[in-house]
């Protein structure tokens, strides 16, 4: 099978649900319906998180955007080890009421 671009997989995937859906003579509505549950499942969620995850690794360390997205959260690690991070990133998830500290495990 011929690699494909992870960024077209989505479309690929409606594009099936909508043969599956002409081959099985869905009514119209049926197989927008299904087009639609195609194009939010969690394939695709799981498949947008991906896009977003390879686009920052192509823009690079240095890069402006990941620079901002990614600076606080590794001040707040900083100096720490695997054991102290992970108390850090749990009780920070934890302060819910504390708005600037979630926005940062976004």
């Amino acid at each position: 099978m011929a690699h494909t671009p992870r960024s077209r997989r989505d479309a690929q995937r409606i594009r099936r649900a909508a043969e599956t859906a002409d081959r099985d003579r869905m009514p119209a509505m049926a197989a927008a319906l299904t087009q639609i549950g195609t194009a939010f499942d969690d394939a695709a969620t799981i498949n947008a998180f991906k896009v977003r995850v390879d686009r920052l690794i192509q823009l690079g360390a240095n890069h402006p955007v990941v620079r901002a997205r990614f600076c606080a959260r590794a001040a707040m690690l900083s100096g720490r080890n695997l054991d102290g991070a992970i108390i850090v990133v749990d009780n920070v998830q934890n302060l819910s009421h504390f708005q600037d500290w979630r926005l940062l495990l976004e």
